[in-house]
């Protein structure tokens, strides 16, 4: 019924209302992360919101004919749909947090819902390649008006734009370059644009000097190497060919992110953008998601003008695990020892960490974050879901015989939520962009691959 109505308007002008509307979304996320500049709050709450109605239109305008009854894979769709109705039914039994429970509806029906339209579908490359386009658009449009505005900030000698922490950007930029590689890759028209789309990206990742970005994109950077020689091979291009092509994306991207570095850092004044570590006092209180160990505080405040502060974040000398990791691993302890299986009531939770008390705000891992907030029992099965999702991109990579025209994006977006989210509490779908291309890349493996190929070949 419902294509009965959408099935009239053309798809260029369906396509076109959502882009407009991720373009919006992802404007959103970037808001709700720019509190201390905009001086304007955007609820987790919200967010969920704006994605759950996200959800829908993708629903509504992805419709192409009738819906046929689709076989999902027991296994893995099993996991997921149990670890979600954990995951609500924790918000029904006590304080799980802001949007927690909304993001347990959107996990439980929405992607479902989504995952069934683009199953039957089949097409995926069309979904992937809409986001991708929308989140390149904004990483370029954010770099400009970083070059421009300049905006003040204080983070410790690490450039944050308008984004309240300097990690927060580093994902920003690293969801920036899963977006341009793949549509680099799996488009022959506009690449120029994608690719100065992934020199924006790598430069927002490389002045926010989180180490969790950093090391992400270094590692897409070999899957991307990867799977182009692979794809090569499987094309039939010969050795001498294949080099060639190797060697010239390679000096094209390298040449492009180096421009846009080096520009940024022409247009960037230091003193206007970058308050020095020393002029920041530590305070008692510190929420989770900024806490710092003694030991690092110290080792930042050390870091003058004439050092580098990303050489600075990646030293080990004169600091033990704890300081290295940013009192990471006094927060995992804490939060270890309050685990149990129906999970806690964080309304008012506190874990004394060093010498702070310091109210629950983050775990900076999201497999703890979902147990202590839902239960050991939800946090295993979450972790499960990823380890096999993390298996099957690897079979992507590697084991198939013929590759289609997504897999790129399943893997980098698989991996690189599976390298970050050991470090940040990544649970909201449309927390941050990474979260979101997350759980669109395992849309293909909750159908059984035999009718992915029924479908497609329908």
């Amino acid at each position: 019924q419902i294509y009965k109505l959408t099935g009239k308007i053309p798809y260029q002008i369906r396509y076109g209302i959502m882009f407009i509307w991720l373009i919006a979304l992802e404007i959103l996320l970037i808001i709700g992360y720019s509190t201390d500049f905009l001086a304007i709050k955007v609820s987790l709450n919200e967010r969920a919101i704006a994605g759950g109605i996200t959800l829908i239109i993708f629903c509504i305008f992805s419709i192409k004919g009738p819906l046929k009854r689709v076989q999902w894979s027991l296994g893995f769709s099993s996991i997921w749909f149990i670890f979600a109705l954990l995951m609500l039914l924790s918000g029904f039994d006590h304080a799980v947090g802001d949007g927690y429970r909304l993001s347990g509806w959107i996990i439980l029906l929405g992607f479902p819902c989504l995952a069934f339209i683009w199953n039957n579908r089949g097409d995926y490359e069309v979904l992937y390649r809409l986001v991708s386009k929308a989140i390149c658009v904004v990483s370029v449009a954010y770099f400009l008006f970083c070059l421009i505005i300049q905006p003040e900030q204080a983070s410790l000698d690490r450039y944050t734009g308008t984004i309240d922490n300097p990690n927060t950007l580093g994902l920003m930029a690293v969801s920036g370059i899963i977006s341009a590689s793949y549509l680099f890759t799996s488009t022959k028209n506009y690449r120029w644009i994608f690719s100065i789309s992934f020199g924006t990206s790598v430069t927002l990742g490389v002045y926010s000097v989180s180490r969790n970005a950093i090391i992400t994109i270094l590692l897409l950077l070999i899957v991307i190497s990867i799977y182009m020689c692979r794809v090569f091979k499987y094309k039939g291009y010969s050795i001498r060919v294949s080099i060639k092509r190797y060697i010239l994306g390679v000096l094209g991207f390298t040449v492009i992110s180096l421009l846009c570095i080096i520009i940024f850092g022409m247009g960037m004044s230091s003193e206007k953008n970058i308050v020095s570590a020393a002029s920041l006092e530590p305070t008692k209180e510190i929420n989770l998601a900024h806490w710092k160990s003694a030991a690092e505080v110290t080792a930042d405040s050390a870091v003058g003008p004439e050092k580098n502060p990303l050489k600075e974040r990646f030293t080990t000398e004169g600091k033990d695990l704890n300081s290295f990791s940013a009192g990471r691993v006094e927060i995992w302890k804490a939060y270890i020892q309050q685990l149990n299986l129906k999970g806690n009531d964080i309304k008012g939770s506190e874990f004394p960490i060093g010498d702070t008390s310091s109210k629950y705000l983050a775990a900076h891992n999201v497999y703890l974050e979902i147990s202590y907030r839902s239960g050991i029992i939800a946090g295993l099965l979450f972790l499960i879901f990823v380890l096999i999702a993390a298996i099957k991109a690897l079979c992507c990579l590697f084991r198939r015989k013929e590759y289609k025209e997504y897999d790129l994006f399943i893997i980098m977006a698989i991996g690189a939520y599976g390298c970050t989210s050991l470090f940040e509490s990544l649970v909201h779908p449309f927390s941050r962009s990474i979260v979101f291309l997350f759980y669109l890349a395992v849309i293909p493996f909750l159908a059984k691959p035999s009718a992915i190929k029924k479908d497609r070949d329908a």
